[in-house]
């Protein structure tokens, strides 16, 4: 099990190299926001669930135009049924439109339900990237025919096209 945030650092590099994506979705910003304004020149739009870091999250990118930090309520303190936490799954479609989404990050809450709605979002070529990946988030997983596992790092890939994801985990060095 990795022991560092940014266990993805390798993968996101193989993807990112890849694919040069122009427009980036991603439940739960910190290092890998860092890492997509540093390394690429996409639109990135993100959503923190904890105001406070969200503050800090959208102090720190104020002034670059292609980070858009948002806070995503996923859940009122007076409705904590399962329906209710929605907004913040689907609030990417606020802003960006079904398959047209180059690279999902899936770091944040509700990662199951993250990565079904990613699946809608991303191109035919587009790319998801689960953290954690170890856990338990069969359900989400499950929508996807084409998958990585990076075991070492706890990372993993899901693509709709399997060329896509071959060429991208020939670049990590793994399979």
């Amino acid at each position: 099990m990795p022991k560092t945030f940014d266990s993805w650092k390798s993968v996101l590099t193989a993807v990112c190299g890849y694919m040069h994506p122009k427009l980036i979705v991603e439940w739960g910003p910190g290092l890998s926001t860092d890492f997509f304004s540093s390394f690429t020149d996409a639109d990135v739009y993100t959503w923190e669930h904890d105001k406070s870091y969200y503050d800090k999250v959208n102090s720190k990118f104020k002034d670059n135009s292609r980070i858009h930090v948002n806070l995503g309520i996923f859940m009122s303190k007076d409705l904590k049924m399962y329906g209710k936490r929605s907004p913040y799954i689907a609030a990417p479609l606020l802003f960006v439109e079904p398959n047209t989404v180059d690279l999902a990050f899936v770091d944040g809450r509700m990662r199951c339900d993250c990565l079904i709605m990613a699946k809608y979002l991303i191109k035919e070529k587009g790319v998801v990237v689960l953290h954690d990946a170890y856990r338990a988030y069969s359900i989400g997983k499950s929508v996807y025919t084409h998958t990585y596992l990076d075991e070492d790092n706890g990372t993993q890939l899901f693509c709709k096209d399997k060329k896509v994801l071959d060429s991208i985990v020939n670049r990590i060095g793994c399979r």
